[in-house]
């Protein structure tokens, strides 16, 4: 009886500690997290650099700019309308978003159209100082260069620093096209271009994030 009880015993106890050994890790896990701000594994954490962005090629108000927009504004950051206001100038060159054939049928007829969104990247960020507070920067136009204006009496310089060089963000996708369908490939055509923003915009995120500005 007591070798019976002994072994009845160490199987309670064991099956205890399994059940009460996650939640004591879990505690430790959360007690570290308490009190700091802490970001889950995949998440996008921006320089502060990009606090405040003023986007450059294309407007804010656009189908990519707002998208970039909803992306920024998960992770604390948003696009001004004021280069003045902004902590970054992200550019946008030869941005272009539209489609070509890309192949036809036996009867010569359209089968398949690619739907492409490109630009070149880059982003910059001007550090400015003056004599006087009331002085106001000077708009960003280009990366790494200096430039100085006068404004009641007073010289107020702007050295614009580039924080990422120019790289390009190229993305397509092919759709299979029927003439027979053309209200249904209209909107399979619309779901694609907003897939190419979403996923251009998280291109922009993650080289902002890995861009590894040094101030």
């Amino acid at each position: 009886m007591f070798r019976f009880a002994t072994g009845e015993y160490n199987k309670v106890t064991v099956t205890r500690l399994k059940v009460m050994l996650p939640l004591f890790v879990l505690g430790i896990l959360l007690s570290s997290c308490s009190g700091e701000s802490f970001h889950l594994r995949g998440s996008t954490v921006l320089p502060v650099v990009y606090k405040k962005i003023y986007l450059q090629g294309t407007s804010a108000t656009s189908a990519f700019g707002q998208t970039l927009q909803s992306k920024l504004r998960e992770v604390g950051s948003e696009l001004v309308s004021d280069p003045n206001q902004a902590t970054a100038i992200v550019q946008l060159s030869n941005y272009q978003e539209g489609k070509r054939v890309a192949g036809y049928g036996p009867n010569r007829e359209v089968r398949e159209y690619l739907i492409f969104l490109r630009f070149d990247l880059s982003a910059s960020s001007s550090a400015a100082t003056s004599s006087e507070s009331s002085v106001k920067s000077i708009p960003v136009n280009s990366t790494s260069v200096s430039s100085a204006s006068v404004s009641s009496g007073s010289v107020i310089k702007s050295t614009y620093r580039e924080l990422i060089p120019s790289s390009k963000i190229n993305l397509d996708k092919i759709q299979i096209y029927d003439s027979a369908f053309v209200l249904g490939k209209i909107e399979e055509e619309r779901l694609i271009k907003d897939e190419l923003r979403k996923n251009a915009a998280r291109q922009v995120m993650l080289r902002l994030q890995y861009g590894n500005p040094k101030f």
